[in-house]
Parts: structure tokens; sequence; C-alpha cells
């Protein structure tokens, strides 16, 4: 199991998984919550150290309300509708690798 800690950073989502921690600028568009990558750090205690950019991964992902996907997609007019149900698309790239890791699927909240 992955876990991650996240949390707010001069406005920023900070999401830290072991010692590397992402940095995101959330934004609103087309009803989607965008998470805009801003940068990747090493996280040793109160100390960080800022990985740079040309060797650092990228996140990109995007929260969609199942409402709205299902208006987009007919699959998803077969999934159980409620209001704690969320669509959600990641991708993981390295440096000279490319795709790492992609997934999407559906979240339901308790």
């Amino acid at each position: 199991m992955l876990n991650s800690i996240q949390s707010e950073h001069d406005g920023h989502l900070r999401e830290q998984m072991g010692i590397v921690a992402c940095v995101f600028r959330l934004r609103v568009a087309g009803g989607c919550l965008m998470f805009q990558h801003t940068g990747t750090q090493f996280v040793f205690g109160k100390i960080r150290i800022r990985i740079p950019n040309i060797m650092a991964p990228v996140v990109q992902g995007y929260i969609e309300p199942v409402a709205a996907l299902s208006e987009i997609t007919p699959e998803s007019a077969k999934q159980p509708q409620d209001s704690n149900s969320t669509f959600v698309q990641v991708s993981l790239w390295l440096p000279i690798v490319r795709v790492v890791l992609s997934y999407s699927g559906l979240v339901r909240g308790a």
C-alpha cells in the first residue's frame, strides 16, 4: 500500500511519500480539479532539498465529479452514482524514461 501525507505549503498542495514530496498548484478547469506540478523535493525532517527540474519526476493529474464524467462517457452510466464518488487520473513521468506510472478510476467516499 502506498501511503502519502498531504499538506498546504505556501498556497500549494504538498504530497509527501516517504522522503519525496511533490508540490502542486491547484486550479479548476471545466468542472475538474487540476493538479499542476510545480516541483519535487527530498524531505529530511524539516530540511527540504529541491530536485532540479531536469532530474525531477513530473506528475500530472485531475479529479472530476462522477456526475460530470457520466455526461461524457456512456460506460460511466453503468457505475453506481453517489455524491461522494470522483474520477481520478494521474500520470508520472521521469526524464528520459518517460511514463513510469499512469492510473485512473473511480474513488468512492465513505
